[in-house]
C-alpha cells in the first residue's frame, strides 16, 4: 500500500510529555528510500520533536495539578456569577464585502473586566458546565437570531458541535 501512494520511508516522532509519557506520535513519510537516515534529517527529526513537545506544554493544562483545580473552580465560579458574555461578529465576503452571517460567540468576563480566552478554560469545563455554558449562549442569541431572520440575515447560534466558541 505504502509504494502505491508514492512512500518510500518514513520516520515516528514521538511527542513526550512530562515523566517521558508519550501523548502523540509524529509520522512522516517520504518519497526516496533512506530519506530519513541523514544526520541533518535527524537533526530535523529532533528539532521537529523539541518544538511540538513545546506546543503541546503550552497548549494543554494538567488536569491533576493544583493550578488546573483552581482554575477550573474559579472558571465555574465565573460562568454561574453572571461572568458569561454574549458578542457577535460578522462573517464577510472579503471580495464582495457581502454581509454572509453573524456568528454569536459566548465568553467569561473576568472580574477586572477583561475577556477570558476559550482556550484557557475550555479543557476545563466538564460536560455539564459546557452544556449550560452552551443553553445560556443559546437563550441569549435568540432574540438577535429571530430579529436577524426577520431581516434577511443569518446568525449562527452557539451550540454544542464543535463550532461552538464557548
Amino acid at each position: 500500500m505504502m509504494e502505491t501512494l508514492g512512500i518510500s520511508s518514513s520516520i515516528s516522532i514521538p511527542i513526550s510529555v512530562e515523566e517521558e509519557q508519550v501523548a502523540v506520535v509524529l509520522a512522516l513519510f517520504g518519497a526516496y528510500p533512506n530519506q530519513f537516515e541523514t544526520q541533518r534529517m535527524q537533526q530535523f527529526a529532533r528539532s521537529l520533536q523539541h518544538r511540538w513537545e513545546q506546543m503541546w506544554l503550552r497548549c494543554s493544562f494538567q488536569r491533576g495539578s493544583g493550578v488546573a483545580e483552581e482554575q477550573s473552580c474559579y472558571i465555574r465560579d465565573r460562568l454561574f456569577s453572571d461572568g458569561l458574555r454574549m458578542y457577535v461578529q460578522p462573517i464577510v465576503n472579503l471580495r464582495t464585502g457581502a454581509l454572509l452571517e453573524v456568528e454569536a460567540l459566548v465568553r467569561i468576563q473576568d472580574t477586572n473586566g477583561s475577556i477570558i480566552e476559550p482556550g484557557s478554560f475550555l479543557s476545563l469545563l466538564g460536560r455539564t458546565n459546557w452544556t449550560g455554558c452552551s443553553i445560556w449562549g443559546l437563550k441569549t442569541a435568540w432574540p438577535c437570531w429571530s430579529a436577524g431572520r426577520r431581516m434577511g440575515r443569518l446568525l449562527t447560534l452557539p451550540s454544542i458541535c464543535p463550532r461552538l466558541t464557548c
